[in-house]
């Protein structure tokens, strides 16, 4: 099933993801590109919101079987390829520039979503997609809690993620850093669930 609706949607976040990453290099010198940096933050959110959408409307068989095992296939075979490739190729380049990386570090990289930064919402993805056949029995039998429920948490660890790099608290360390776990965009997934 397509959503050509959405394809404007997907497109313009393509575009501004593109543009946060060539306006993060300057910055501090140039405030109009800080605004323009901030205005594009949306993209990922939007993506997010987009694949829980897609998932809810699109796995209707899913709903019906509760094929879990074919839900985790047919999910996981799209985004996990794309996941390992990436994160070879640029642990290959780091470890270009740094020959002592180890193994373990190589694969310690990947299974905790830090093999590049740029990878990070793969990294969130594959974590929401393990979790949408949860979200979306709550969502299924509790609308209105399950939204308010992720939202908060969503919230909440936002808010201390923020304090946490001001400085004001100062956050446990975490094998994964929070920045890659699907926490912090939660809401974003089941937002697009309730549309």
């Amino acid at each position: 099933m397509k959503f050509k609706n959405m394809d404007m949607l997907r497109a313009l976040s393509a575009l501004t993801v593109i543009i946060l990453h060539i306006t993060s290099n300057y910055l501090l010198r140039f405030k109009a590109l800080l605004v323009i940096n901030q205005l594009a933050r949306f993209c990922v959110p939007a993506f997010i919101i987009l694949s829980g959408f897609v998932l809810y409307k699109k796995d209707r068989r899913f709903h019906t079987r509760n094929d879990y095992l074919a839900f985790y296939k047919s999910r996981f075979y799209r985004i996990l390829p794309p996941y390992f490739i990436w994160s070879f190729i640029y642990l290959a380049y780091r470890y270009m520039k740094n020959p002592e990386i180890t193994m373990k570090r190589v694969l310690f990289d990947v299974a905790t979503g830090q093999a590049y930064i740029h990878l990070y919402f793969l990294f969130i993805l594959v974590q929401l997609y393990f979790l949408f056949p949860l979200l979306s029995e709550l969502y299924k039998k509790h609308e209105k809690i399950t939204t308010f429920t992720t939202l908060a948490i969503t919230v909440i660890f936002q808010t201390f993620i923020y304090l946490d790099h001001l400085g004001y608290i100062v956050l446990p360390n975490l094998i994964i850093p929070y920045t890659r776990i699907f926490v912090p965009y939660l809401f974003y997934f089941v937002f697009g669930i309730y549309f």
